[in-house]
């Protein structure tokens, strides 16, 4: 079961918009793992106390949850500084003997093929899982090249990870789309996500 989120991103819209309030809806009903928390990272120079300042603030403007709800949340919340580029700083956030971990990547396409690598070195095991936000790649060529890098840096023998890119398909009436994704993320069933041929054939149809 996973029992962390690592957020490469944390700083971005995406984060405070969409993906906090869907942990204050899955923690409101619940649903969230005894203990889980969230390491949110970011090239921003921020401390813990700085990031769960601007989660409070945020959640109090997008999410309909109870106060302490949304205080619990907060409190779930840590932040370290780093470059996701630089093995050395993932390694760091994520420490020698790390819990079964999302890996979320929050992360414009041009920056994840920098990213996979300094991944690969932070020894992501087989309980891991990592999460890509769409747009998988730009076009249909970088979709294909992403899978390429995708399989050989992160799925080799001694370190398997899940490789998912987000596609909301459908969603309970009660849970927003990502309220939904995150369950299904955090219950490792795949049936709401797309493969990566998957992302390569939607680019297709687009970018023949």
């Amino acid at each position: 079961m996973i029992e962390r989120m690592v957020l490469f991103g944390a700083s971005g819209d995406l984060t405070g918009r969409l993906l906090m309030p869907a942990i204050a809806q899955l923690a409101e009903a619940g649903l969230l793992p005894p203990g889980f928390t969230v390491a949110g990272s970011a090239n921003t120079d921020w401390s813990t106390d700085d990031f769960r300042h601007h989660i409070a603030a945020e959640l109090e403007k997008h999410s309909a949850v109870p106060s302490a709800t949304r205080d619990a949340v907060v409190r779930m919340l840590t932040f370290q500084a780093a470059d996701v580029t630089r093995a050395q700083d993932v390694s760091r956030l994520f420490g020698a003997d790390h819990p079964n971990t999302l890996v979320y990547l929050a992360l414009p396409p041009f920056l994840l093929e920098s990213v996979l690598p300094a991944l690969a070195d932070a020894g992501l095991g087989a309980q891991d899982a990592v999460s890509i936000e769409k747009p998988f790649g730009t076009d249909l060529a970088s979709a294909r090249h992403l899978n390429v890098r995708l399989s050989t840096t992160l799925n080799g023998p001694e370190r398997t990870a899940e490789i998912r890119q987000l596609e909301a398909r459908s969603t309970p009436p009660r849970f927003t789309a990502y309220a939904h994704l995150l369950l299904e993320m955090l219950r490792g069933d795949p049936m709401l996500f797309i493969r990566g041929d998957e992302a390569e054939e939607s680019w297709r149809v687009i970018d023949p």
